[in-house]
């Protein structure tokens, strides 16, 4: 006669007998009554923590939602702003703008208010535009840099430019140095300082990276003559 399979005892677990939860006391092994206690003993933190992950993940998803939607409204505005202004009333449409365009479009509507600006020959707020978009890091922050130097050579600050172009020069990438070195020796010989332009001139042509020697060369020259000339 075949014995009929004893069930745990579980007397010591404390697991309640009278609920749902504690029906399940006999279908659980042993070793798995601790468990089973731990979670009847704190069901309701449990339970309020899985509530709690489950608002956070709606309201992430509400928050990628808003910002989706932020930006393609923003991207909108700007398309409006580029298509249906002109002059002065564009330029000063898109400096408002980028004081409250998303952080991911803040870039392009100050590249668009720089261009502007240019167009108008208003080399200032030209400057100014770049000159937000300098402290950017990399490739942009280089463009921006020299950008900004040639705004203000163009508006008759070419001591400040120069002082950007240093800075930039520090902070660019060696492959992108010589660009700056360029527009530097240019910014320079406008600010009368022929001695910095000749160095900026000189380390382009000594890191033989350039397609501009021939032209490098005899602007080395020019410069010596000058400064020798000045005595």
């Amino acid at each position: 006669m075949a014995e009929t399979p004893l069930r745990p005892n579980l007397q010591h677990t404390n697991l309640p007998s009278n609920t749902l939860l504690g029906s399940l006391q006999g279908e659980v092994g042993t070793e798995a009554a601790p468990m089973l206690q731990f979670v009847l003993d704190h069901v309701r933190i449990i339970a309020g923590a899985v509530g709690l992950f489950v608002l956070v993940v709606v309201i992430a998803g509400g928050w990628r939602m808003y910002t989706r939607n932020t930006l393609e409204s923003a991207q909108t505005e700007l398309g409006r702003i580029v298509v249906t202004m002109q002059g002065k009333d564009r330029l000063d449409a898109l400096t408002a703008f980028a004081d409250n365009s998303p952080s991911s479009l803040k870039n392009a509507v100050r590249l668009e208010e720089a261009a502007t600006a240019m167009e108008l020959g208003d080399y200032q707020r030209a400057a100014a535009a770049y000159a937000a978009l300098s402290g950017d890091d990399g490739g942009a922050g280089v463009v921006a840099g020299i950008s900004q130097a040639g705004a203000l050579v163009a508006s008759g600050k070419a001591a400040e430019a120069l002082a950007v172009l240093e800075k930039t020069e520090t902070a660019a990438p060696e492959a992108a140095r010589n660009l700056v070195r360029m527009q530097l020796a240019v910014a320079a010989e406008a600010a009368g300082q022929p001695a910095r332009a000749l160095a900026a001139c000189e380390a382009v042509l000594a890191s033989g990276n350039t397609a501009e020697s021939d032209y490098l060369r005899f602007k080395v020259q020019d410069l010596k003559a000058r400064i020798a000339a000045k005595g």
